[in-house]
Parts: structure tokens; C-alpha cells; sequence
């Protein structure tokens, strides 16, 4: 699953995790697996709802990689360095953010 900014949401793309309301997080706005519309994604904007949760590889836009390339590209950079213990657990914080924030640990 791919955690996306909802302006950038498509009709046709499917919803990873359900999608709450901001002011009563028990409303249920649009359950997880429904198929996005020009008319849901409009009613979560206008609802306020600035991310969402889509199925894995939904998104493939410039400038956006799916989480395993990311923490590829994290372990890249931090190579040379990964065997001193504040870098390793400076990549590893990042690749617990990383999880975290592009879906990868569930919430709910």
C-alpha cells in the first residue's frame, strides 16, 4: 500500500485502508477496496482529507518510488558508513519513518 497526497488521487485507483472523517475519527467515510471516483475523491477533498492509503502500485508518478526502492536507495547511501553504530541507527530510523509513513505498518 502507497500512503498518496489526495490531489494527486485517480479515478480508478483502489483504497488500501478505510478513510475516516477528521472530526469523528468512528465515521467511516470510504471502505478500504472501493474503486476511487471523480465524485469520491471530490467528496474527500472537500471533507478536508489530505492523504490517503492506495493498493500497492497504484501510483507510479514521477518523483514517487514504491517503498522497497526507497529503502534501497537509503541503503545505498548510507553503505559506507552503516558500520558505525550512530549511522546504523540513523538508517534505521529512516527506514522505520519510511515504513511507517508510505503504509507499511498497519494503524488500524
Amino acid at each position: 500500500m502507497q500512503k498518496i497526497p489526495l490531489n494527486i488521487a485517480s479515478p480508478d485507483m483502489r483504497l488500501a485502508r478505510d478513510v475516516f472523517g477528521k472530526t469523528n475519527v468512528n465515521s467511516l467515510l470510504c471502505p478500504k477496496k472501493a474503486l476511487l471516483t471523480e465524485e469520491i475523491i471530490t467528496r474527500l477533498k472537500n471533507m478536508d482529507i489530505d492523504f490517503i492509503y492506495v493498493e500497492k502500485d497504484s501510483i507510479r508518478q514521477e518523483g514517487y518510488s514504491t517503498l522497497e526502492e526507497t529503502i534501497a536507495a537509503l541503503g545505498h547511501r548510507f553503505k559506507k558508513v552503516r558500520q558505525d553504530p550512530l549511522m546504523s541507527k540513523i538508517h534505521d530510523i529512516f527506514v522505520d519513518y519510511y515504513k511507517h509513513s508510505m503504509g507499511s505498518c498497519s494503524d488500524r
